[in-house]
């Protein structure tokens, strides 16, 4: 198939970043995916679909990318159609600074937010590295503005945040 508008903006960000961010579309699915690492990405995704689960898309933000490219990327993912979950994380990282991603994601959430999307959307977090524990609590505070969203830090296993996940259909 061709490259969907969305597909191609995501690409163009890529292009022009040190780190990279990475999104492809699967229609008809209902579990989004926003992880860190091309690692982190195959196992969340593996999980998923080892457990029932249908994705909507494949996605990854690694290298320590700007937070603005993550904020495009998550405003891509947040307008996937149908989306029930929303899994954010991943391993603990090594360089990339988690405060700074954790910053364009919750941009991205808010925008898609304020335009009426991700009604209905439980968000899951999971992850560990550098800053992490401001990353975590921005994260937490979103529960203070109606987001749906639970938050894990290394300790969880990758894999709990999918099943928990998929048993809150």
């Amino acid at each position: 198939r061709a490259y969907t508008k969305d597909e191609v903006e995501v690409m163009a960000v890529d292009s022009k970043i040190k780190g990279s961010v990475k999104f492809i579309q699967i229609p008809g699915g209902n579990i989004a995916m926003l992880p860190a690492g091309g690692g982190a990405s195959v196992y969340y995704s593996d999980a998923v679909v080892a457990r029932g689960g249908k994705l909507a898309n494949y996605a990854e933000y690694s290298g320590d990318p700007p937070d603005w490219a993550v904020e495009v990327l998550t405003e891509k993912v947040a307008s996937l159609p149908d989306i029930k979950h929303i899994i954010v994380g991943g391993a603990i990282a090594n360089f990339t600074d988690v405060k700074k991603t954790f910053g364009g994601i919750i941009a991205g959430f808010r925008k898609a937010k304020s335009e009426g999307k991700l009604r209905g959307v439980k968000i899951w977090v999971r992850r560990g590295g550098p800053n992490e524990k401001e990353g975590l609590e921005l994260m937490r505070k979103l529960k203070d503005e109606g987001f749906d969203i639970t938050v894990f830090d290394r300790s969880t296993p990758l894999t709990d945040i999918v099943d928990m996940a998929l048993q809150n259909k």
